[in-house]
């Protein structure tokens, strides 16, 4: 059995300026979003913690472990923010959803990943530290339940960690379960913004310089676990504007997709001439209440009902 994993970020755009600015039409101060938002060294943290309490990134991070609910996620952006606190859960909800944005790159990939994934010869799973107001989200915007495999995402897995201890967990997991060759694709992660100014970079562009060093730490922490031999890393092939999933794929389970009877010349044809399907309507925006919208997804464990996504 051959799994793959496809990290969720690399095909779903975020941007979390986007959330930032949506809380800025809120009434929160763009100078506050900030304090709140990124970590200081350790040196510092103590004194900083005093003055505004958890940073944002540790709350995102303890509803992505679900250590924290989402009506706790909620009350503790109330408490740190004045201005949120006569705003609707929808208003919040809508603005913490805004740095994902489902594109049509995305639609492509989650359309590609829907043919491609049998389930007896080729699993391919999609790895995400999200959470539940995320995970949502996205599915309201493609139209239908994300494809592939059980969904390895952080807020569901039961694993209660995020980044390289959710990843090994997972994977030690998935080879509990049956005897597979498993495989982790990966995206080159972005340059550096303003190279030239070396440090300078976090005061010109601080958000995109915290991004690109994050994901350069990523990409290194993988190579580092892939070296134990758990696992092998795949670089993607895709393009700006194509995911092309089964070219990256396709070296490495050439007889699992003889298996399934794929032509190798569809597969050619799809992944490098892949045109991606018309924007899908959907009536529901983020944070719509279960009544408006609801989707199939027997992955999905919370509510009255498991078959569905139920958006609050």
């Amino acid at each position: 059995m051959k799994t793959f994993v496809l990290s969720l970020s690399s095909y779903v755009k975020t941007d979390q300026n986007k959330t930032m600015a949506e809380f800025v039409k809120l009434g929160v101060p763009k100078w506050e979003m900030l304090l709140h938002w990124f970590t200081f060294p350790s040196f510092l943290e103590p004194w900083v913690m005093q003055a505004r309490g958890p940073s944002l990134e540790f709350l995102f991070n303890e509803l992505n472990k679900s250590n924290i609910s989402v009506p706790q996620f909620r009350a503790a952006l109330r408490n740190k923010f004045n201005a949120l606190a006569n705003k609707t859960d929808l208003q919040i909800d809508t603005a913490w959803n805004a740095m994902c944005i489902v594109t049509n790159f995305t639609k492509a990939a989650f359309d590609e990943v829907a043919q491609l994934h049998d389930g007896k010869n080729i699993n391919i799973v999609f790895m995400s530290n999200t959470n539940r107001l995320h995970h949502d989200a996205i599915a309201v915007q493609y139209g239908k339940k994300i494809p592939g495999d059980a969904l390895a995402f952080s807020y569901n897995a039961g694993f209660n960690k995020t980044g390289p201890q959710f990843i090994d967990e997972y994977i030690n997991w998935i080879k509990d379960i049956l005897d597979q060759d498993i495989f982790i694709v990966y995206t080159p992660p972005p340059a550096m913004p303003y190279p030239k100014l070396g440090l300078l970079s976090w005061l010109a562009a601080p958000l995109a310089t915290w991004a690109a060093s994050r994901g350069q730490n990523y990409v290194s922490t993988l190579q580092t676990m892939a070296s134990s031999g758990q696992f092998t890393l795949v670089p993607s092939q895709q393009t700006a504007v194509q995911p092309n999933i089964g070219q990256t794929l396709y070296p490495y389970a050439k007889e699992a997709f003889k298996a399934i009877e794929q032509p190798l010349f569809e597969l050619a044809q799809h992944t490098s001439g892949y045109t991606p399907s018309a924007t899908h309507q959907i009536d529901a925006p983020f944070g719509s209440s279960a009544n408006q919208h609801e989707i199939d997804n027997p992955l999905y464990t919370g509510g009255d009902n498991p078959h569905k996504v139920k958006f609050q």
